[in-house]
């Protein structure tokens, strides 16, 4: 998956738009598929997809094609 983030991120149509490019892994979530056992909430488990949609719009390189996890 990283790799392919990564290489997603540099191809000319995402850099010709400007789009930013990541990969979000929430944890272990208490899900259908988590399980009773996961050690994380639905809203712990969304914090790092909600800190990516609130960073400001423009394509950061150091964060392009990266995985985020835990923010």
């Amino acid at each position: 998956m990283n790799v392919f983030v990564r290489h997603f991120s540099e191809f000319p149509e995402v850099k010709e738009n400007h789009l930013q490019i990541y990969a979000v892994c929430p944890g272990w979530v208490k899900t259908d598929m988590g399980g009773p056992k996961a050690l994380l909430s639905v809203e712990e488990g969304v914090k790092t997809i909600i800190y990516l949609i609130n960073l400001p719009y423009f394509v950061d390189q150091i964060k392009q094609g990266k995985l985020f996890h835990n923010m």
